[in-house]
């Protein structure tokens, strides 16, 4: 069985949040470009491009999108994660780096626009120096870590559209679960000055905003980058709630204010689920965690509603946790659990007296597919003690989020995620250089020449499409007590895994102990 762990801590300046997921195996498919976003054909309006990407729901647990950096560009696969912040990848150099990962590293002496980030630069975000080089190192809960040095290079931002330096990690070591995973790193999304978007939006390249778009079971999906036109029908249901803001969070916290099955709401206060660090919105969590209070009556609301002759009480994928499981299914697909399971409703507090985000969700945004049984599905929200509320991949299948930074608000709306990205354009070209020394070479300021268009303080929208895979699994959350610095930490169980959200001093800390961890709580990672 495939294992995988997603693991968060800081850099060594206390300035960044880091994840890393791991995974064993998978199925990768080289992408594929598609061209003429929802249906424009106006050259002008062409601001957005798209990978496709495939992969499996059932045998995965992570999103992963590929990013193609340098030139002349490579491909990478990298773990979309909005609770990290942070992009890396393996260097050539490395000398304690896995041997599965799926492209090879990365190799600055083979790009023409490689650019090794100094002390003096602003863009050594950590202030770690060796040899007058920019380094990071990063540390994990159950002793995996990632270190290694900050480079700078061209990214390129869909099939021949445009593209732009930035600055990521070249990785010189790896331990535990990030030097087995298969995929090459991470791209982080969070909030923070070393996040791609962050450094995106300061070129002039994109719009301080995002979208995510997961697809249902068969998985694919869409990340976008900036604010691309969206088509009529979606743009019209996209209802939007405000983004609360608390402290130096790097996560994106929303205003969840009730939870609902087969049309009624759960009797759980808005206070309650956003106890805590509050309502985390992470799309490297592949399932929901809500307090306990709110747990139980979802539970029970759920074994109230579905349809009573399905077995109840069978083991889960894994025996040593406590799923909870539905058997006798003839018909898995969404369709055939809809005959059989309540839907789901998840409502947002709204903006200036208007409407909040009301979303009415079929069974497959709460259950995942047993792993071990045909005629099977479990729950896929779990018990979080009384440490507010994390929303994972599994609640927003088929459902666009869309994450603007500048206005500080979350938009949602139900869409056909995986038809979402049929038609893509390649953005025009802008290409920055990081640095305003003569460090690029002339042959590469020649290349770069020639692949510039436009102007460069247009604001471009790209579209990644990332393939999601939600596996099956259960993971539980504990904080641990009294640390002077910012950590988050994912308890691994399988493959499966939670993220706990950034605690950044002892006073909020405080604040987020649960008084219950829940149940199948471990205190240990389990790597095999």
């Amino acid at each position: 069985m495939n294992n995988m762990s997603t693991l968060q801590s800081v850099d060594d300046s206390g300035g960044g949040v880091l994840g890393k997921t791991s995974k064993n195996s998978d199925d990768l498919k080289p992408p594929s470009f598609r061209r003429s976003l929802f249906g424009i054909s106006s050259a002008s309006d062409r601001r957005a491009a798209a990978l496709h990407l495939g992969g499996s729901i059932k045998d995965d647990g992570y999103f992963y999108a590929t990013l193609e950096l340098g030139t002349p560009p490579k491909a990478y696969t990298l773990i979309v994660d909005t609770g990290s912040t942070m992009t890396y990848m393996p260097c050539k150099d490395c000398y304690a780096c896995g041997p599965n990962h799926r492209d090879p590293p990365y190799d600055p002496s083979a790009s023409l626009t490689s650019q090794t980030v100094p002390c003096n630069s602003p863009l050594c975000f950590t202030s770690s120096c060796r040899s007058n080089t920019c380094h990071y190192s990063r540390s994990y809960a159950e002793s995996s870590s990632s270190e290694g040095r900050l480079v700078s290079d061209v990214m390129e931002i869909g099939d021949g559209g445009a593209s732009e330096r930035i600055v990521f990690g070249c990785e010189l070591k790896e331990t535990g679960e990030i030097y087995r995973q298969v995929a090459d790193g991470i791209i982080g999304l969070g909030s923070d000055n070393v996040a791609i978007i962050t450094q995106l939006e300061k070129a002039g390249t994109i719009d301080d905003a995002f979208a995510l778009c997961f697809g249902g079971f068969d998985g694919e999906g869409a990340l976008l980058l900036g604010k691309p036109p969206l088509p009529q029908t979606i743009a019209s249901n996209l209802r939007y709630s405000p983004r609360v803001l608390q402290g130096r969070s790097s996560f994106y916290i929303s205003s969840l204010s009730s939870i609902g099955f087969g049309g009624t709401s759960l009797p759980v206060s808005a206070s309650t689920l956003r106890s805590g660090m509050g309502a985390v919105l992470d799309s490297g969590t592949t399932f929901s965690y809500i307090p306990t209070q709110a747990f139980n009556q979802a539970r029970d609301a759920v074994q109230r509603l579905r349809t009573q002759s399905l077995p109840s009480g069978i083991p889960g994928p894994d025996p040593r946790y406590q799923d909870i499981c539905w058997g006798g299914l003839n018909d898995r697909s969404p369709a055939g659990l809809a005959q059989h399971f309540p839907t789901m409703s998840l409502t947002f507090d709204g903006i200036n007296g208007a409407p909040g985000p009301n979303l009415e969700l079929p069974p497959e945004n709460y259950l995942f597919l047993h792993t071990k049984r045909n005629d099977a599905v479990c729950f896929g929200f779990f018990d979080n003690g009384h440490s507010g509320s994390l929303l994972g991949g599994i609640t927003f299948r088929n459902v666009l989020v869309v994450y603007d930074r500048v206005d500080n608000k979350f938009g949602f709306v139900k869409a056909d995620c995986k038809s979402l990205t049929q038609n893509v354009s390649p953005p025009a070209n802008n290409v920055k250089s990081a640095e305003s020394s003569n460090a690029t070479t002339s042959a590469s300021q020649s290349l770069l020449s020639r692949r510039q268009s436009g102007s460069a303080s247009s604001l471009l929208a790209a579209i990644v499409t990332i393939s999601i895979i939600l596996g099956a699994g259960y993971a539980a959350v504990s904080y641990i007590p009294k640390c002077k610095q910012m950590f988050d930490q994912r308890w691994l169980r399988g493959r499966y895994t939670v993220m706990v959200p950034s605690i950044h001093d002892d006073t909020e800390m405080a604040n987020m102990l649960p008084t219950s961890t829940g149940p199948g709580v471990n205190s240990k990672a389990v790597a095999d």
